[in-house]
């Protein structure tokens, strides 16, 4: 009988442990959440509350495809909102050939200052969640398996310019502004230049990155691609430096006198502008304005 017993009483020890750090992993997990919810609440706080409505006359300076693309995507007369939430849903994928495994997530954005981005995809058996965004001069990626085992937690303070962690969030920041084409309006931190017909050049400035962001818009003033230069480490050395980085836009939605991407397909792109294998497809399901 003594056997038994001892492997009973191993098997009990083992699950005991196995509970306990279960039990913490989730209640770290949790604080992580936590935390995030009350960032959110604070960068809503800080959006602005001034109410401005939008007139064509404030793009009569603007390169031709900025013009085109703005008339398009912003109604005359519309009230430009301090903020936006978003729901998608979607996809990544490793490559064009690769099976795209779900996900879904939601974004709060103010233009202005910030955005919080909270998804879950299912890469594989087991489901994963992540928190991703730039809030309080701080970039975030924060990513749990079984929302239990945290994995590549990085938070940076964004005081420190050379910081690779926050320069990089703030080139994501910039590409998700594709769904508030407010942000793109002409203003202290936001300046245009011509390409040609089809393209033109913002430079949207917010510590700790000028962003330079290239559209590409079709005759009717359809937004066909952004691309970013973006900093990141995509090499084997895993060396920061700035690559491309492009959001493909398709399927135009209305909302609130606001004409966006129904669908996108994001990826860092090679200097030659292959994609790289990783790429996110995301379709937008519901868009609320405040």
């Amino acid at each position: 009988m003594l056997v038994p017993l001892l492997t009973i009483g191993t098997t009990s020890a083992v699950a005991a442990v196995g509970l306990t750090a279960y039990l913490r992993g989730r209640a770290k997990w949790q604080t992580v959440k936590d935390d995030m919810d009350a960032a959110e609440r604070r960068l809503l706080a800080a959006a602005p509350t001034t109410t401005q409505t939008f007139d064509p006359a404030q793009l009569a300076d603007l390169p031709a495809p900025a013009q085109r693309w703005l008339r398009r995507a912003i109604a005359e007369g519309t009230e430009i909102p301090s903020s936006v939430e978003i729901e998608v849903e979607g996809a990544m994928q490793f490559g064009p050939q690769d099976r795209k495994r779900p996900l879904t997530a939601s974004t709060v954005i103010v233009p202005s200052s910030g955005y919080l981005w909270r998804e879950r995809v299912v890469p594989g058996p087991i489901p994963r969640s992540g928190i991703l965004g730039f809030v309080d001069n701080i970039g975030t990626v924060e990513w749990s398996l079984l929302d239990t085992i945290r994995i590549v937690p990085e938070r940076v303070k964004m005081d420190d310019e050379r910081s690779d962690g926050n320069r990089s969030m703030a080139g994501r920041f910039t590409s998700v502004l594709v769904w508030t084409p407010w942000a793109f309006l002409p203003s202290d931190q936001v300046t245009w230049e011509a390409i040609d017909d089809r393209r033109a050049r913002a430079q949207i400035a917010f510590a700790p990155e000028t962003v330079p962001v290239e559209i590409e818009v079709d005759d009717e003033g359809r937004l066909v691609n952004v691309s970013i230069r973006r900093w990141g480490a995509k090499t084997r050395d895993r060396t920061f430096r700035y690559f491309g980085f492009r959001v493909d836009a398709h399927d135009e939605q209305t909302h609130g006198g606001f004409t966006i991407p129904g669908r996108v397909t994001s990826y860092w792109a090679h200097d030659d502008e292959r994609p790289s294998p990783l790429m996110f497809h995301h379709e937008v399901k519901a868009v609320r304005f405040s």
